[in-house]
């Protein structure tokens, strides 16, 4: 719901603070990093009086930031192995005083995040000083002050996420296009190689009567079969595949896997696709078959 964000300076006084706050009506913010489980994440409290600032869930709903507990995002709930009732020993970066909180909610977020509202984390001890305001003034509407570091606009993330989203759609554009001439040539090759090796065998086939046509059908009918099994223990095999590189590359942001049915079927298409151009090309080396020089061959 916000439009901007405020950053604001180091030295500016907790007065200062409330003061661009009220001024520009927004939510308050403070990120501490912290070390839990042996890992560094990012601590956010929040002090929210103009719901500008949401909080999705695993589905489509936002969940509500709780009064006597902390939300943490799906992927360090996987990682730690918490569930909502849970508590959460972590300590501020650099200090060795350990704070605990209750988990009372899983959230969907971009970054390795836990959030908490400010009056939880006054109980709980954290030390925490607001950084940021978020606030539905437009950026140009927003004066530079001695207590605002910079200002950015919610349209700058998007803009920015966006241009990131582009440039990762282009490469793995780039990815299925060399996965399909890959796959052509490799299947292409393998397709000659099955010829080269019963060769007189084919030639047998020609000599008891089969026709050249005939001949072509039953070798895309074997290619065929071998791609439909391909499908069925690749589609399982490539989605584990997938889940484990984003859960392992994927180490500071979090990354939901989402496969559609369409997707899945287009993936059949193009892979019984290839195999049937490959099997057509292969199978029309069935007329140069020179019987006599096989059965000779054989010999």
């Amino acid at each position: 719901k916000y439009s901007s964000r405020i950053y604001l300076t180091e030295n500016a006084t907790y007065a200062d603070r409330e003061k661009i706050a009220d001024k520009y009506d927004g939510d308050l913010s403070a990120s501490v990093s912290v070390q839990a489980n042996d890992k560094t994440v990012s601590f956010d409290i929040y002090d929210i009086g103009h719901d500008l600032i949401g909080f999705p869930g695993d589905d489509v709903d936002y969940l509500k930031l709780p009064d006597d507990g902390a939300l943490i995002c799906e992927r360090l709930a996987d990682e730690f192995g918490v569930e909502v009732g849970d508590n959460l020993t972590f300590s501020p970066f650099g200090s060795d005083k350990d704070y605990t909180v209750k988990i009372t909610g899983i959230m969907r977020s971009v970054s390795e995040s836990i959030a908490v509202n400010s009056d939880y984390a006054k109980k709980v001890g954290v030390p925490f000083t607001f950084d940021s305001v978020y606030t539905k003034t437009d950026k140009a509407d927003i004066p530079a002050e001695s207590s605002i570091k910079s200002v950015q606009s919610k349209q700058m993330i998007m803009d920015s996420f966006e241009t990131f989203t582009d440039i990762f759609n282009t490469m793995i554009i780039i990815l299925v296009l060399g996965a399909l001439v890959l796959g052509i040539v490799v299947l292409y090759n393998l397709g000659v190689m099955s010829y080269t090796e019963r060769y007189r065998e084919l030639a047998t086939l020609k000599v008891v009567g089969f026709k050249d046509k005939k001949i072509g059908k039953l070798l895309i009918g074997q290619n065929l079969w071998l791609s439909v099994i391909g499908v069925i223990l690749g589609i399982p095999a490539g989605i584990f595949t997938l889940d484990y590189l984003l859960k392992k590359l994927a180490s500071e942001y979090e990354m939901k896997m989402s496969i559609s049915i369409f997707s899945i079927l287009i993936s059949v298409v193009l892979t019984v696709g290839m195999s049937l151009l490959v099997s057509l090309m292969v199978s029309r080396k069935n007329k140069k078959i020179d019987m006599v020089e096989a059965l000779k061959g054989a010999e």
